[in-house]
């Protein structure tokens, strides 16, 4: 086999594998687009969780996971899936937090976004946002609210939550740390920290036991406490995804429930003669899977039954069904805040020329191939839900083509009537005529993306064959010894499936070896080896930080 740098995939006999890009198809039924107010611009919302994994989103988006099978209660997601455009084969640039969303915010792809990981460095505010332009080119005000990780490794946004703000490109914003970064240090350093610090626990009986006097102490307290294994536990990893118990602060200190109440705040004390752009960028569902005790004791939680993970050899049931359920619980309270802010937009009759969107920085495995989190190749963790809906958006349409969440910040740019203000080195790839029509070919010819050790590309071919090829320098971050056997050629794990016939890339599913010819062509789409400076910095002190992409070299002597 002779090393390829074209990108031809040859004609194979393989089911369903052509050679020419085709069209893709799309369902549709009673299909119409609202046209925007003329001369207005329209309103954006981007509604954008953490760790939010593909087939748990609106309607859902899975053939193993159908609205029957995963007894999600999601009416707000649902309806916005209803009545705008679903987009079932999404991923991120890179899944893990900080590089995800330095690629959403610059419009670049992984290797050229800045931030190669968590911690490394802070989002470069020399480079030009797509909310800086939002901002100074269309006359947009600005939100943002959460987590949006753009300074996570000098400490989070400051103690107000302004840092680099303005650099940024937002008009207002209320930022804050997410998960276990909030009480990273011991002492508040962000908004949702100092409020906490603020808030005194008035039960006595947890006040007693945790031994606090404020709500910060005790979430501090209490992620500690989910970091031990407790008696009886099999699976000792999973002490932040199966509790059992709800978490023993109120709901108010619930950071969803904050992240909601800021949001609101924003959208009330933004100028109502302008355009607005926001970001709520909440910290579900991302682990710790920690939930109220309202939460738990709603719809039945504990009574649903969630179908159990794939390609995992986990048997004890227990620990993957709580997890699980907190998971939807998570999911769930996120809808209710969609639903409040819905409600508030058409209090100010801002709603009907809105555009909502729904994404997420990455998925999460949640158990599937015996493990949990991102940061991995398997689309569980590299996929995640989009949606578009309001003016301008064709509706009730479901998209299977293959797109990345890179070219969100174009796209937003275009709807804005801003495309020629599209800066140099942000990617032209917007998708706005996709929104309006019934059928597009494929913005992209290949979807990208990549993390550390390594790089993925997503290629469709036809309606019935969408490849997706990635290839790992020394081994695939969460592979099981089953998807590792026979994958390694030159010390790189190989992958190939075509996900169209099996979303989950099972084992049994690998093309990889039948294919090299395949392989090797789309392997030439891969980055050429390089790698980042190491990177000590104040956060974790005495860890180092960078990443060595070696290439994907296959060149075979047979």
């Amino acid at each position: 086999i002779k090393c390829s740098s074209r990108v031809i995939l040859p004609n194979v006999k393989m089911a369903a594998i052509g050679n020419s890009l085709l069209l893709l198809f799309l369902i549709a039924s009673n299909n119409k687009v609202v046209a925007v107010k003329k001369g207005t611009k329209p309103n954006i919302f981007l509604f954008f969780p953490d760790e939010f994994r593909y087939d748990w989103g609106g309607l859902h988006n899975n053939p193993y996971y159908n609205q029957d099978s995963l007894p999600l209660i999601t009416p707000n997601l649902d309806e916005l899936a209803n009545n705008g455009m679903r987009f079932t084969r999404a991923f991120v640039g890179a899944p893990v937090c900080a590089p995800s969303r330095a690629c959403l915010a610059s419009g670049r792809q992984y290797d050229e976004n800045t931030v190669p990981m968590n911690f490394h460095n802070d989002f470069n505010e020399n480079v030009t946002t797509f909310y800086k332009v939002l901002r100074d080119k269309g006359g947009y005000h600005t939100m943002v609210t959460g987590r949006d990780d753009l300074d996570k490794s000098s400490g989070g946004p400051g103690l107000n939550g302004s840092k680099h703000t303005d650099a940024l490109g937002f008009s207002d914003a209320i930022r804050c740390d997410g998960s276990t970064d909030v009480t990273s240090g011991g002492v508040p350093h962000e908004p949702f920290g100092v409020w906490l610090a603020a808030q005194p626990v008035t039960n006595d009986t947890i006040k007693k036991r945790y031994n606090v006097d404020n709500l910060f102490q005790l979430l501090g307290k209490r992620f500690a406490e989910l970091g031990k294994k407790r008696p009886g536990d099999e699976n000792g990893p999973f002490g932040s995804y199966a509790i059992p118990d709800p978490m023993p602060l109120p709901d108010e200190g619930y950071q969803d429930n904050w992240i909601g109440n800021q949001a609101i705040t924003l959208l009330k004390r933004r100028p109502l003669d302008k355009p607005f752009f926001i970001e709520v960028s909440h910290q579900a569902p991302h682990p710790p899977m920690d939930i109220t005790r309202g939460m738990m004791e709603s719809n039945n939680l504990r009574g649903r039954k969630f179908p159990p993970p794939l390609n995992s050899t986990m048997t004890d049931i227990q620990t993957w069904q709580i997890g699980r359920q907190n998971y939807a619980a998570k999911i769930e309270r996120l809808d209710y805040w969609l639903g409040q802010y819905f409600e508030l937009l058409k209090a100010q009759n801002a709603f009907s020329n809105t555009i909502f969107v729904v994404a997420s920085d990455h998925g999460e495995m949640l158990f599937d191939r015996g493990t949990t989190a991102k940061s991995k190749p398997w689309s569980s963790a590299s996929s995640v839900p989009l949606i578009f809906s309001g003016p301008g958006i064709m509706g009730n349409v479901v998209k299977t083509m293959p797109i990345s969440t890179v070219d969100l910040g174009p796209t937003f740019l275009d709807l804005a009537g801003l495309y020629n203000e599209i800066p140099l080195n942000m990617s032209n790839m917007s998708f706005k005529d996709v929104l309006t029509q019934e059928s597009q070919s494929p913005l992209r010819k290949v979807v990208r993306f990549g993390l550390n050790n390594f790089r993925g590309v997503v290629i469709p071919v036809n309606e019935s064959c969408i490849l997706k090829f990635f290839c790992c320098n020394g081994g695939c971050p969460g592979s099981t010894k089953q998807d590792a056997a026979n994958s390694m050629v030159n010390g790189n794990e190989i992958h190939l499936f075509n996900i169209v016939a099996d979303r989950f890339e099972q084992p049994e599913s690998d093309l990889a070896t039948e294919h090299m010819d395949i392989v090797i062509n789309m392997a030439a789409e891969l980055p050429p080896p390089h790698h980042t400076p190491t990177n000590n910095h104040s956060r974790i002190p005495n860890q180092a930080y960078g990443y060595r992409w070696n290439g994907c070299d296959l060149c075979l002597l047979l």
